[in-house]
């Protein structure tokens, strides 16, 4: 169930329990924030996720443009795809591929009835993954290690052949993956390989698009939902950390946005 709040409004998209797609449709059908005539065009959606079009034809085409091939009004947009596109892409629909959006949709719509269930981590999202990740690296025979930046790269015959640490240590290495943004990325490679080879000029105009938290405490409790979609706002979600974290720092009235 996912609670929805804003311009005067409040409505919830709960689904029933039965088989897939009917589960997600038995919530969305009842879900008031839409008219009638959205409900009804929501078969425009399901005949598009039916159809096999290839990853590579809607990684052509933007999140947006998919939504108006699909007949989707101006209102369905703002009331529930954006929200569903940014929560699950962290990018503007008018920007977004359409390919990930599709994805995501057929695993909720056609996939197992749980693919559309929602989990909340109740401790911090490090405690969840980080400790997990380091054992299984460690016991397959890898070394973590921590608060040891890079200083460069270093590239001989088009491939990275060592990694240099800011402390003078070179790390010899058959591969390399950099998982850094974009533009960290260019202070790691000789400016001659930068100017050299065109793939590094694209990197150059890649934007970013971060993600805003806001954490608000209060005195006391201002809601009793564990989350919900803001409507017509600035701010797609509210999450009630006072009542999912078990590591919160107030025991009412704390929450992010």
């Amino acid at each position: 169930a996912i609670p929805f709040i804003g311009s005067g409004r409040r409505a919830t998209l709960q689904c029933l329990s039965l088989p897939s797609p009917w589960h997600l449709y038995s919530g969305l059908l009842r879900l008031n924030t839409l008219s009638w005539a959205d409900r009804w065009r929501l078969r425009y959606v399901q005949a598009e996720l039916e159809k096999n079009e290839s990853v590579k034809e809607l990684d052509q085409i933007t999140v947006d443009a998919w939504l108006a091939s699909c007949h989707q009004s101006e209102r369905a947009r703002r009331h529930l795809w954006d929200l569903v596109a940014i929560a699950c892409l962290n990018e503007d629909p008018r920007i977004a591929s359409a390919a990930t959006f599709v994805a995501v949709l057929k695993q909720a719509f056609f996939g197992d009835v749980n693919g559309s269930s929602l989990a909340f981590a109740n401790v911090g999202l490090t405690d969840v993954y980080v400790p997990q990740s380091v054992r299984y690296l460690e016991e397959a025979g890898s070394e973590v290690r921590t608060k040891c930046p890079v200083q460069r790269l270093e590239i001989s015959h088009t491939r990275v052949e060592a990694v240099v640490l800011r402390n003078g240590e070179r790390l010899e290495a058959d591969a390399v993956i950099a998982a850094v943004p974009p533009w960290a990325l260019l202070n790691l490679i000789p400016q001659e390989w930068i100017e050299r080879e065109s793939y590094f000029e694209k990197i150059k105009s890649l934007t970013y698009a971060p993600i805003i938290s806001i954490h608000l405490w209060f005195e006391r409790a201002i809601t009793d939902v564990l989350f919900a979609g803001l409507l017509d706002t600035h701010i797609q979600w509210l999450f009630n950390r006072s009542r999912i974290h078990h590591d919160a720092k107030t025991q009412e009235g704390y929450v992010s946005l």
